[in-house]
């Protein structure tokens, strides 16, 4: 996501943006353009304070668009919202979550996030299909962009010595 950020910001220069920021890595996405403007909610993820605290940020900062990198989004909002949904995995292997009341909760968020989501995001054609079978979307509302690699990753990795097999 952080490559897909910078990216943006890069590309459309002209638009304002809020990056709403985790509170353990706050500097995650880099710039330096005036256009952009960072919070750092004090709510955690998932959790139920995040549905009272970002509705409020939205608001105040006159927000347009909202785009969640995860699932969930604000039940209740001043804006419409993209919401990118990579698996549906504990729809599909529920005994990984192991709390019932967790997945009560992941599978209500889903299912609201999917159907208040004027657009959803995923990164495969299984995740489409998945997010399909398990929520009933139209496959028409779900687009499919695939991650791509870090550039500063990617030419790393390519100086890098290769790992000898292991047989």
């Amino acid at each position: 996501m952080k490559c897909l950020v910078e990216a943006i910001f890069k590309q459309e220069a002209d638009n304002e943006y809020l990056l709403l920021l985790p509170s353990d890595s706050p500097d995650v996405v880099q710039s330096n353009s005036s256009n952009v403007t960072r919070v750092v909610p004090r709510s955690g993820y998932y959790s139920i304070r995040e549905q009272i605290e970002l509705p409020r940020i939205l608001r105040t900062h006159e927000v347009d668009l909202l785009h969640s990198p995860h699932f969930l989004l604000p039940l209740s909002r001043p804006c419409p919202a993209v919401v990118t949904i990579h698996d549906v995995i504990y729809m599909a292997c529920p005994e990984d979550l192991g709390s019932r009341l967790g997945r009560l909760y992941y599978r209500a968020m889903m299912h609201a996030s999917a159907r208040l989501a004027v657009r959803i995001i995923t990164d495969s054609i299984f995740s489409k299909n998945e997010i399909v079978r398990f929520l009933h979307i139209d496959p028409a509302k779900i687009s499919v962009i695939y991650p791509a690699v870090d550039p500063l990753a990617s030419t790393s990795r390519a100086l890098a010595p290769e790992s000898p097999m292991v047989t």
